[in-house]
């Protein structure tokens, strides 16, 4: 039996920029469930002038992935299983850094589990 058949998918998506700085991609769950990520997606289609960064995270302000943001490109991750966050958090999205931010749209993809 796959993952995707034993426990709760969720999806979440959006685009990030130097007006919006950040975005939340999946909200806290009040379920006392754990978060796994399976796979994220990074478009980057304004490249940042500078030292940008796009760093995806926890609600709890852990670092799950950053990439910086200085070109144009995209970047597929597939974590098979999944990286296991924490039980009971959302998942947000930061652009930061440069001199002009760069403009970033993600999609994130994952499951719950009780454990």
């Amino acid at each position: 039996m796959k993952v995707e058949d034993r426990y709760p998918r969720f999806h979440g998506y959006g685009k990030v920029n130097h007006a919006a700085g950040s975005i939340e991609l999946l909200e806290a769950s009040q379920a006392d469930l754990y978060v796994w990520i399976d796979t994220i997606n990074l478009s980057v289609y304004k490249a940042a002038e500078g030292a940008g960064m796009c760093e995806i995270k926890d609600t709890n302000g852990k670092s799950l992935f950053i990439t910086s943001v200085e070109g144009v490109k995209d970047l597929a991750l597939d974590f098979g299983m999944g990286i296991k966050v924490d039980r009971d958090v959302g998942i947000m999205a930061v652009v930061s850094g440069g001199e002009i931010q760069g403009s970033v749209f993600v999609v994130i993809t994952g499951h719950y589990s009780g454990r």
